[in-house]
This record gives structure tokens, sequence and C-alpha cells, in this order.
């Protein structure tokens, strides 16, 4: 008897109707671990190479092109080549070439 009191002491096994409580310290670290992960998922997602980029502004102009619609073709090459050079310190894509008006 004295062995079982001195012993520490179990925790209950939990049923469905009975709730954990964390206490707001640890649920706070936790909750801002959370919110990291989730700002960084889409950033890890969104990371493009220059080449690759290039490709994929190639590809839209090219469709422009295609479609026959010159005026969006000079307006996503213009929004295109603003949008590589400030994401890549003013990188150019040498194999994308002007539109034809």
């Amino acid at each position: 008897m004295i062995a079982q009191s001195l012993a520490a002491p179990q925790a209950p096994l939990l049923g469905q109707d009975q709730l954990v409580v964390i206490p707001p310290m640890r649920f706070k670290l936790m909750l801002a671990a959370l919110v990291l992960l989730a700002m960084g998922a889409p950033l890890a997602a969104g990371a493009m190479s220059l080449e690759q980029a290039c490709q994929r502004f190639a590809g839209r102009l090219s469709d422009a092109q295609t479609s026959g619609d010159s005026q969006k073709a000079q307006t996503i090459y213009q929004k295109g080549s603003q949008r590589i050079a400030a994401n890549f310190n003013g990188a150019t894509c040498p194999n994308v070439q002007p539109p034809t008006p």
C-alpha cells in the first residue's frame, strides 16, 4: 500500500468524451510552428530557376501569338520581361524574342 502511494501518479486513459488540456504557452508555440510551416510550403513549391521561368514565359508568349491576339502577346511580353528582371536581378531571357505587331 505504501509503495503504491509513493509511485508516480499514472495518467488516466482518455475516453471519447474527455479533452486533452494543452497549457497556453505550449499551444502558442505549436501554433507558431504550424504557421511557419504553412508559410514556408508555398515558398518552397514556388521556387523556380531562371531557365524554368524563361521556358514558362516563352510558352505563354507562344500561346498568345498562336491565338493571333497581338495585343495580348505584347502585354505578356512586357509583363513577363518585367517579372523576370524583378525576380532574377535584372536577368533577361535571350531565347524569348519580342512579338511582332
